[in-house]
């Protein structure tokens, strides 16, 4: 039979009481380090893997971005502005701030593989910390929660798929990510972090524009749960971001005569993507895909949760501040507007496309293994789910569109 001092002891230990305050500390700092430990090795893992596929041949878009990065380093003008202007080397239906990066990559690494494709790798690579950061602020320091994010993220074969190619999702994804870890993050003065995430959120707009659907869940988020006055700074520098950069390299580039000119521009050419023959794919059918079948299973668990959990706050007047609602509101925004635009407006859809909901997934998926209700070996078995999934996919990642 355990002594009784054992037994209090244990108890302690699980419920952090009775315990000297240089012990808790010590067990803090002690699940801190190994929280670093873990996702520091779980990137330099993902970095490996990228290089060791670095001259891959992967069906994508890549060759349009390469084209456009190379008229960024040549100084060629755009133009005429039409539909068909997808179609000219400036691909001018997405914004110029991926591009950008990749033509500086080129300018450095040449017009290789490794110049293409490094800021896609490193977007890609950076997102498995700073999903690890968005965790661990939204869980109050969790462990078990953050390690689950991190190693889920990176062990999702299509996140990795899309962040091997020279493609504008990764580094637009990434952006979106670190935006919502310093807006959430208690570090440093909150005003400070509002202005920073506004400047991140406009960046990663300037990426791609499918960036703002995660401005959008922010701007849900407050409004559903009593913060709308700490909106101002990062919708303010969000679109002083915006501006600002489409102002520059339109008075370089392209004959637009204003920044609200180019993002007309951009709407209209993304409505005009319509279904034409081919590979048809409701966004909803995302779902059903085999590689990501952890995260889809998992969806099923927190969502209900979510839901409950929302509902139990908003009556007792409590914040929801935490991974499932943000999670559920972040699935929400990018999941439905594509849906809606498929179904009502016949909006051609990829695979690929649906790589903006992942985040909102693992943040839910991590949130729900993380439950202090939930036994240690949901988490690994999920973990060592995800990772034999990706090892068995991995040599077959080689194309984009499916």
């Amino acid at each position: 039979m355990p002594s009784l001092s054992k037994i209090k002891e244990n108890f302690a230990n699980t419920f952090h009481i009775f315990v000297p305050s240089e012990q808790l500390e010590s067990s803090s700092l002690a699940r801190t380090r190994i929280v670093l430990i873990v996702v520091s090795v779980t990137t330099v893992a993902t970095l490996f893997l990228h290089l060791l596929r670095l001259n891959t041949v992967i069906d994508s878009d890549e060759y349009f971005y390469k084209t456009a990065a190379l008229t960024i380093i040549n100084h060629s003008p755009c133009g005429p502005l039409s539909y068909l202007a997808s179609l000219q080397p400036c691909n001018l239906e997405h914004p110029p701030f991926a591009k950008v990066l990749m033509a500086a990559s080129i300018l450095v690494f040449g017009p290789g593989n490794l110049g293409v494709r490094l800021p896609s790798i490193i977007s890609g690579v950076l997102s498995v910390p700073a999903i690890a950061w968005l965790v661990w602020s939204l869980s109050g320091g969790s462990a078990k929660t953050t390690l689950a994010a991190s190693i889920l993220l990176a062990a999702s074969p299509t996140w990795f798929l899309l962040s091997s190619v020279g493609m504008l999702d990764s580094t637009q994804l990434f952006l979106g990510i670190l935006a919502l870890a310093v807006y959430f993050s208690k570090i440093g003065r909150q005003s400070v972090r509002d202005v920073l995430s506004g400047v991140l959120f406009g960046l990663s707009i300037l990426s791609k524009e499918v960036g703002v659907l995660f401005l959008a869940g922010i701007v849900i988020y407050e409004l559903l749960f009593g913060r709308p006055r700490r909106l101002l700074y990062p919708l303010i520098f969000s679109a002083l971001t915006i501006f600002a950069g489409l102002w520059i390299y339109d008075l370089i580039f392209t004959p637009f005569s204003n920044p609200l000119q180019h993002v007309l521009f951009i709407v209209d050419t993304g409505l005009r993507l319509r279904y034409q023959g081919g590979f048809l794919l409701s966004p909803l059918k995302w779902f059903f895909q085999p590689r990501e079948v952890i995260l889809v299973a998992l969806f099923f668990l927190w969502v209900p949760a979510a839901l409950l959990m929302i509902r139990g706050k908003r009556q007792q007047r409590k914040s929801s501040e935490g991974l499932l609602p943000i999670s559920l509101v972040l699935l929400l925004v990018t999941l439905v507007p594509p849906t809606i635009l498929f179904y009502l407006n016949h909006r051609q859809e990829y695979l690929f496309y649906e790589v903006q909901v992942l985040p909102a997934l693992v943040l839910g998926a991590s949130g729900f293994l993380g439950w202090r209700r939930a036994p240690w070996y949901a988490l690994l078995a999920a973990v060592v789910a995800s990772m034999y999934l990706f090892a068995f996919y991995f040599p077959s990642l080689l194309s984009v569109y499916f």
